[in-house]
């Protein structure tokens, strides 16, 4: 189908505006049920559940999920919540990872310290 070149700016400039506001917004296509709930949300039936993947390096082989329902709250309020609880979750695992560390660290100290026969008090910190 041939297009024309020759198009009113009037024209042009009134369908341009009247599509952007006819646009669903993000949240509009959240809401509407286009798609996801949000990030970290699931709906079951008349509720949220908040959702996030445990990492691999702690959860080991295969996909592990902690989930949570959240209650009856709008969409708006799950999807705050969801965000609150995935960064405390987030925070959490990496205070798993240091705690594996100073703990691998720890183990690795006395490791030498016995195929050195020395004290591991006497290893600084």
């Amino acid at each position: 189908m041939p297009v024309s070149l020759n198009v009113s700016r009037n024209v042009s400039l009134d369908a341009s505006l009247a599509a952007a506001a006819n646009a669903p917004t993000p949240n509009d296509r959240d809401a509407g049920g286009n798609g996801s709930p949000g990030r970290y949300l699931v709906r079951s039936g008349s509720v949220y559940l908040f959702q996030i993947r445990l990492p691999g390096d702690l959860a080991g082989p295969g996909a592990r999920f902690i989930r949570l329902g959240l209650g009856p709250l709008t969409a708006r309020q799950a999807r705050v919540q969801a965000e609150l609880l995935a960064a405390l979750a987030r925070n959490r695992f990496d205070q798993i990872r240091t705690a594996r560390l100073e703990n691998d660290i720890k183990n690795a100290v006395n490791r030498i310290a016995t195929v050195l026969q020395i004290s591991p008090t006497t290893v600084p910190n």
